[in-house]
């Protein structure tokens, strides 16, 4: 939203597709900050709604997605930061999916 003449007017549609939390788990958010492209300024790896894709959202320039990275099982746990370009993502199946950013 911004405010135009007095009046709020939309500049730019909803995002979504993310979810950071899933109904019943006593994780309540799975995302994790991270500097996904590497211009210094903080994204977000953030699970899509269906928990089978990391979506990776940068904010520096206004909302917009930077990459996915498809999984083989649901994120069940927090996405964790292992070092600035490399995530660990616990899967439902056991086991944790390590993805390169860069």
């Amino acid at each position: 939203l911004e405010l135009r003449d007095g009046r709020l007017e939309q500049v730019a549609g909803p995002a979504g597709g993310y979810s950071s939390h899933a109904i019943g788990s006593r994780v309540l958010s799975l995302a994790a900050p991270v500097d996904a492209d590497g211009d210094g300024a903080l994204d977000l790896a953030v699970p899509d709604l269906s928990h089978r894709r990391v979506m990776l959202v940068g904010f520096a320039d206004g909302l917009r997605n930077i990459g996915a990275h498809e999984l083989p099982a649901r994120i069940v746990d927090r996405i964790r930061v292992l070092a600035p370009d490399r995530l660990a993502v616990p899967l439902d199946d056991g086991t944790v999916a390590e993805i390169g950013l860069r």
